[in-house]
């Protein structure tokens, strides 16, 4: 049994050297840790007493580029687990080991399948948790979870583990996602091949996703994710994208609907709290949607 630890890595010397250090102090050691980075100019760092296959693309193929290419590198490779991290991911000593055997058992525990499996994770500036989600007809809905491992479509690339041999039907996602949506279309892609991803809520990880601002309203504190002109473009041009593919027949015109809601709403939470180039953003938002519904190809 063989396994690979994928770092995504951008302009971050010390991040990267952080999440280097949690890959090698883990209780079950990885076979190899292959690093991308996305950086101008290649980040240094201390070589482990691992092996470690570095990937300098300073093109920045991003975070869906990085993971297609460790997939693909490690499926040519016969590596049996790919665990994915990136230089916001702060893992515990024992993580990988308990995925590993969490897999384990949810192989004896159930006839479903168990190719993906993950932590929850919680964002290291408030404790929030990113919970999982799972495609209903033409939008995405939180699942109720408590303990037990729950079968979803969606929960963030970071922590995920892979188990290559089950996912050599998967069709990888197109790299042109770029950052936001990869995972859940990588989920999706997971569920057409006949796999199964399984969040498991007594695991967790730190990490890091998106940041938030609170307000003070009427009724009181209002917790909002900021983010720059480029990312909100890119989240609703591709959650547009995926959506309106992933629905079926009379659903994909509701898909298309569902998606310019939120669009708008993101357009007016923008213009409403007044943030650094908010009229870009909520233009971002429009126009992302609007280019999701026919391609991912485009400018951002």
């Amino acid at each position: 049994m063989t396994v690979c630890i994928h770092i995504t890595a951008y302009r971050d010397t010390l991040a990267l050297a952080r999440v280097l250090a949690c890959a090698v102090a883990q209780s079950r050691r990885p076979d190899i840790i292959r690093i991308v980075d996305n950086s101008p100019l290649p980040l240094p760092f201390s070589p482990p007493n691992i092996r470690v296959e570095y990937v300098h693309s300073p093109s920045n193929v991003g975070t869906a580029g990085a993971i297609n290419s460790s997939i693909q590198a490690c499926r040519q490779d016969g590596i049996d687990y790919l665990w994915l991290l990136d230089q916001d991911s702060q893992p515990s000593p024992e993580l990988l080991a308990h995925l590993l055997d969490a897999r384990t058992a949810l192989l004896s525990a159930t006839s479903m399948g168990a190719e993906i499996v993950a932590p929850l994770t919680r964002n290291h500036a408030d404790g929030s948790i990113n919970p999982p989600l799972i495609f209903d007809r033409y939008r995405a809905r939180k699942i109720h979870y408590q303990d037990q491992p729950v079968s979803c479509d969606f929960i963030p690339a970071s922590g995920m583990l892979l188990y290559l041999p089950a996912l050599k039907e998967m069709r990888l996602p197109s790299s042109d996602y770029f950052l936001d949506i990869y995972d859940f279309a990588l989920g999706l892609a997971a569920k057409d091949a006949g796999a199964f991803v399984w969040l498991i809520p007594t695991l967790q990880l730190s990490h890091q996703i998106g940041t938030k601002v609170t307000f003070m309203t009427s009724s009181g504190p209002y917790a909002f994710t900021d983010s720059p002109v480029f990312r909100v473009h890119l989240l609703h041009r591709n959650t547009t994208y995926l959506f309106t593919r992933a629905a079926r027949g009379h659903n994909r015109p509701k898909a298309a609907l569902w998606q310019l809601r939120r669009a708008i709403f993101h357009a007016a939470q923008f213009m409403r709290y007044g943030f650094d180039h908010r009229w870009a953003k909520a233009f971002a938002a429009l126009g992302g949607w609007f280019l999701g519904l026919f391609r991912l190809r485009c400018i951002v």
